[in-house]
């Protein structure tokens, strides 16, 4: 029969057998530093578990922060375009798919920035041209105001009446014309434009016609107006 038995710190194995005239023989042998020994080594095993996992986990965070940066990178670039940087890249260099998807991210921010320069060049321009357009409207209807105040003051003169009734209808069909080349440009933009080449000499008679009262002049290599 073999059992182990502790005694405060110590631990004894003992072995006892039956011997010949009812005696029993018991045998004691002290385990107290092969115990000792065991639970060292446990406890150095243990210790070198912890440092390897805490070890191993360090590296793990510092891998997945690397392997995450682009994301963060992409998103923060996603982030400040959203907010009005449209000039912003990720420019990655990661010489995997990530640069790939950064490339395209990069492409796809070139495209936003010459989509929105374009539309605030077209609102520029449309600004341009109400102004333009409203100063070219408000210099016929001030001379039509002040002709129609004048032919209501001069009743008893008919040529002053018949002065400012031709001025008004003067300035009334230049209104007028200013409203179809108006309607024009308006159904310009519903149109689908084709450019060809064109020799400028051709259009000078037509420009003549238009401009009757104007001395055009062509010396060689430009165009003068005078009048």
């Amino acid at each position: 029969t073999a059992r182990t038995v502790r005694d405060g710190g110590a631990v004894y194995a003992l072995y006892g057998s039956d011997l010949q005239g009812g005696v029993h023989l018991v045998s004691a042998f002290d385990l107290t530093g092969l115990y000792r020994e065991r639970d060292a080594s446990l406890r150095r095993f243990l210790g070198l578990e912890a440092v390897v996992l805490a070890g191993g986990a360090a590296v793990l965070a510092l891998l997945a922060r690397q392997v995450t940066r682009p994301l963060r990178v992409l998103t923060a670039a996603s982030a400040r375009i959203a907010g009005g940087d449209y000039a912003h890249r990720t420019a990655l260099h990661t010489g995997d798919e990530i640069e790939q998807v950064s490339r395209s991210f990069d492409q796809m921010a070139d495209a936003v920035q010459e989509k929105i320069a374009a539309l605030e060049h077209s609102v520029q321009q449309r600004e341009d041209f109400m102004g333009a357009f409203t100063h070219e409207l408000k210099t016929p209807m001030t001379s039509i105001i002040g002709y129609a105040d004048m032919l209501r003051a001069a009743q008893g003169d008919p040529d002053e009446q018949r002065e400012a009734a031709g001025a008004i209808y003067h300035e009334g069909r230049r209104l007028e014309d200013l409203s179809q080349k108006l309607l024009a440009l308006l159904a310009l933009g519903g149109e689908d434009l084709q450019l060809h080449p064109l020799d400028l000499a051709a259009l000078w008679p037509r420009l003549r016609a238009a401009c009757p009262g104007a001395n055009l002049q062509t010396p060689p290599g430009r165009c003068t107006v005078q009048g």
